[in-house]
């Protein structure tokens, strides 16, 4: 691949999160392969800033607000646009939307031609997002979704789906998981999610509530963080319901290794793209319990490779825990297909993907590289 070809990836920061943890496995392998590759983001900081730069990939921090037009707002959008020239990319690949509106409208504005990926599921805006949303769309080079049913929700938004509309489904490396069967005195219920209102933390804590009171060998393992005030909140949830194992971990930067002691893996969001999380229960073969929605239900094969509950429904997420808890051959089961089943979203076909995504641009060589 030719030095030219570059890519300015955007996003609102690197906080520990699944599309930050995607980020951080596909960008190394994208300039591994001889891509030029950066990193711009709204908000500062983030662990896996020092990560990417470790692996030769820069990272830049520049100030813009998701939202609103003061003259303040419009002088940080002149700075990005100057941050852009600067940089002169082949294109912007813009993670996650809304808050990469500004971003698209500074590649207009700079002639750059924009990828629009959509990364997590959003509502319906108000009249005013709705007419932005379908010019911002309408305009890009291309539209990816995270998941077949986050295109869907795009079209049933906008009607459109711009020049170039594609899936390119997030990638994982099949790894070593647990010793299903293995005879323990406690069992672990594991739960990956940072602390965000879509993510539905607190049917896991009334779940976990309601089977501490059913069984006393349980362990309930929360990885992932949030602001403070999220974070007492849930504690004093906690408390409140009585859930006396309940180990609140923290971000890490790798959990694969606390999930390798995972019984079952437990994901109860309400809204998703294509959750990280769940592609790592799968290729650790850990049994999961999560929610019956359309993007999840593209990853977990109810009754192959997890069982699919209700959103909001904390009782039949406590039966499910103890459904494959008391039953080490259905999870022994339910371990074989989810490891099958993690080939399908190979770290390898994401990033073939996305280099043939750069390949139909324009702005591009046409002779580049293969992975």
């Amino acid at each position: 691949m030719k030095p030219s070809s570059k890519v300015v990836h955007v996003l609102f920061g690197l906080r520990i999160g699944g599309m930050q943890r995607q980020l951080a496995r596909l960008l190394p392998r994208l300039k591994a392969v001889g891509m030029e590759t950066e990193v711009v983001c709204f908000s500062e900081g983030g662990p896996l800033v020092s990560d990417l730069n470790g692996k030769g990939i820069k990272c830049y921090y520049i100030e813009l607000d998701k939202k609103g037009w003061s003259p303040r707002a419009f002088l940080k959008l002149l700075t990005f646009s100057a941050k852009m020239r600067e940089l002169k990319p082949q294109a912007l690949h813009l993670h996650g939307y809304p808050g990469n509106v500004k971003a698209a409208l500074s590649a207009l504005v700079l002639n750059v031609p924009y990828i629009l990926h959509y990364r997590n599921e959003h509502e319906r805006g108000g009249f005013l997002d709705q007419i932005t949303e379908k010019f911002v769309v309408s305009k890009a080079s291309a539209v990816v979704g995270v998941s077949y049913s986050s295109l869907v929700s795009v079209e049933g938004r906008t009607g459109i789906l711009g020049r170039d509309s594609r899936v390119i489904l997030n990638g994982i490396e099949v790894g070593n998981g647990p010793r299903i069967g293995r005879r323990r005195e406690r069992k672990t219920v594991g739960l990956v999610s940072r602390m965000a209102a879509q993510k539905r933390i607190e049917d896991f804590v009334q779940a976990a509530s309601i089977s501490s009171k059913m069984r006393r060998d349980l362990d309930f393992v929360h990885v992932g963080g949030g602001r403070a005030k999220k974070v007492r909140k849930l504690r004093r949830l906690v408390k409140e319901r009585k859930v006396i194992h309940y180990n609140l971990v923290g971000e890490l930067m790798n959990p694969k290794e606390i999930m390798k002691d995972f019984d079952v893996g437990v994901l109860t969001s309400e809204k998703e793209g294509l959750p990280n999380v769940l592609l790592e229960y799968l290729s650790l073969g850990i049994p999961t319990v999560t929610t019956d929605i359309a993007p999840i239900k593209e990853v977990v094969i109810h009754g192959k490779t997890g069982l699919l509950v209700p959103p909001r429904s904390p009782k039949p997420l406590s039966r499910a825990f103890h459904l494959l808890l008391d039953a080490p051959l259905l999870r022994k089961r339910l371990a074989v297909f989810s490891k099958r089943r993690a080939t399908f979203f190979s770290m390898e076909k994401t990033v073939k993907k996305t280099l043939g995504l750069y390949r139909s641009l324009p702005s591009f060589p046409q002779e580049m590289d293969s992975p």
